[in-house]
């Protein structure tokens, strides 16, 4: 029988890794927007950044990975334009965002939690943070190369090429970094990839960022998230015997606000509608028809 922690209990420790989180975040944050301020685009209406949360009156409060940044602001516009209820959702690393909302849970701040991956919505559900999760779409770990693959990368076992700078999630912070981190690890390439590293990132995005402006050669990434560089990057999929495929879920918050909203807004999501949109979005939906196709590499 599963004993339910007592959340109270957990608000010290989850204090201290939101304040690490926001510190990495924060300072990957300010360097990115300095150098991608054209290409990034005005933030969304209703976004706000990692650490602030301000309800919106009769509204929604989610608290979203940021590798579902993209799919998720049009499902927000959405159900707002429907419905005509405010929603905010703050983006960021899953662990970042798991820690934010143990230190926020005694307010009653959050409605909706939904990670990266779906360890993390069991962790929130195991603490009495969430009461049920559903899954939204699968995440594809894929390798994101710099355009024209000039170091010639085309497996997990070429990462370990000496040389080369290798860019991964934060696993302390956010999915991609946990499933980068098991990954290697099913592998046995923890240690001779982990030489090449030289860039640890909060959040997914980030990942993206990075090959784009060359400051990395590689990277392990979503499928959906590197979907959005494929103009400065070229992705190369890892066949699915050989790879760990996990799903993204949205939970509702024990003791959210507008209950009812946020549960309209979760079926919203999870439906049929959501699921277009996703998939609109190169989210991979049905593990038969993967956004890159192990086919499709050379």
């Amino acid at each position: 029988m599963r004993t339910e922690r007592n959340p109270a209990t957990a608000q010290t420790s989850s204090a201290l890794r939101l304040r690490s989180c926001l510190r990495a975040a924060l300072g990957l944050l300010a360097v990115i927007a300095l150098l991608l301020a054209p290409v990034a685009g005005h933030a969304a209406s209703g976004e706000a950044p990692l650490g602030e949360i301000k309800r919106p009156k009769g509204g929604l409060v989610v608290l979203c990975g940021a590798g579902l940044r993209a799919p998720m602001e049009e499902c927000r516009k959405e159900f707002e334009r429907r419905h005509k209820v405010p929603i905010r959702v703050i983006y960021g690393g899953s662990q970042c965002l798991l820690a934010q909302l143990a230190v926020t849970y005694r307010n009653a701040l959050i409605d909706i939690y939904a990670p990266g991956e779906e360890f993390y919505a069991k962790q929130a559900q195991d603490r009495g943070y969430v009461t049920t999760y559903k899954p939204m779409a699968y995440f594809i770990p894929v390798i994101m190369v710099r355009e024209g693959n000039p170091k010639k990368i085309h497996t997990l076992k070429d990462l370990t090429k000496p040389g080369l700078r290798i860019g991964v999630g934060e696993p302390k912070a956010c999915a991609v970094g946990k499933t980068t981190q098991d990954l290697l690890k099913k592998h046995g390439l923890t240690q001779q990839v982990g030489k090449n590293v030289v860039m640890h990132t909060a959040m997914a995005p980030e990942l993206g960022n990075a090959v784009k402006l060359g400051s990395v050669d590689a990277v392990i990434n979503w499928d959906a998230v590197a979907a959005g560089y494929e103009d400065g990057a070229e992705i190369i999929p890892i066949p699915p015997d050989q790879n760990i495929i996990v799903k993204s879920s949205i939970g509702l918050v024990k003791n959210a606000r507008e209950k009812r909203m946020a549960r309209l807004f979760i079926e919203f999501v999870t439906g049929p509608e959501g699921r277009a949109i996703f998939q609109k979005n190169r989210y991979t939906i049905d593990l038969k028809a993967p956004t890159y196709p192990v086919k499709a590499s050379r």
